[in-house]
């Protein structure tokens, strides 16, 4: 890969002449030149060799792609667009991935994981790029988010991506979903109902956990307990599209009502017999 990015320590602003170019094209694209110029009258800032800012927003090259992997602090926003494809130099990166961080804690018994965000944490709307395929480890942890729709192409929703995103009441998940990580959405209070695409394969443990509870977190990482649905008093639907049950973990117990297809209601009941409420009815 031809290295093209050189380190500043100035901010790079369009021109008026780049005012009138960003009106044209795809406003999921932006094109930037060796010195920062570009087509959309942003203000580009390169950091190193692999990673800048496009408005705030950095991004980091990832062998042939680019991933969102945080926000200059000093900016707080409510809703910002990361690009979809940034050219540099005659070379197009597609926006892949969104990710975040995570800090462990021992404890004698456990380990607590902490994600954060690399967001801002004001942050309370996004517009996720149509290229992305993976929303990463702690993506938007903590956030003020209340709803966001995943767009198609996305595979994978990583551990504790939503964790702790309290204000979270709406979630729309793309028919491309096969896999949600560990505490993904662990204690979204407000999270009343998720439907579970038909392409899920794969469900991490405790993805759900504490979705309105009101229980001691730490109490149940000591427990060692795995159960998906547990202590969510908020969460009263499940929908689960899934032709064959998704594995990888131990569905309840829970009064939730997961509703699954017809065709496949044998099939739940075995694999997730602690559930309570399993209804094949989709």
């Amino acid at each position: 890969m031809k290295r093209i990015l050189k380190k500043i320590s100035t901010l790079i602003i369009g021109t008026a002449t780049l005012v009138l170019c960003a009106c044209s094209g795809n406003s999921d694209e932006i094109v930037i030149g060796e010195d920062g110029s570009n087509n959309r009258n942003a203000i580009v800032s390169f950091i190193d060799d692999y990673s800048f800012y496009i408005d705030y927003i950095e991004y980091q090259i990832v062998d042939s792609h680019v991933e969102v992997v945080g926000y200059d602090e000093i900016e707080h926003v409510t809703y910002i667009k990361p690009y979809a494809r940034i050219t540099i130099d005659g070379t197009t990166y597609e926006t892949r991935a969104i990710r975040g961080k995570c800090k462990e804690r021992r404890f004698s018994d456990c380990t607590l994981v902490n994600y954060f965000s690399a967001l801002p944490r004001s942050l309370e709307k996004i517009d996720i790029p149509s290229t992305v395929t993976e929303i990463g480890e702690g993506a938007f942890a903590n956030l003020n988010i209340g709803s966001i729709v995943i767009p198609e192409g996305v595979v994978s929703i990583g551990d504790g991506a939503f964790s702790g995103c309290q204000n979270l009441d709406s979630i729309s998940l793309p028919s491309t979903l096969r896999f949600i990580g560990h505490h993904a959405f662990f204690n979204c209070k407000s999270l009343e109902n998720i439907s579970l695409p038909e392409s899920l394969t794969e469900i991490s443990w405790d993805p759900f956990r504490l979705c309105g509870g009101t229980g001691d977190i730490l109490d149940y990482f000591v427990s060692g307990a795995c159960w998906a649905f547990s202590g969510c008093s908020s969460l009263k639907r499940v929908d689960c599209y899934a032709v064959k049950p998704p594995v990888r973990f131990w569905a309840g117990p829970s009064d939730i009502d997961i509703h699954v297809p017809a065709s496949s209601l044998q099939a739940y009941q075995e694999e997730w017999r602690r559930v309570n409420n399993v209804i094949g009815d989709l």
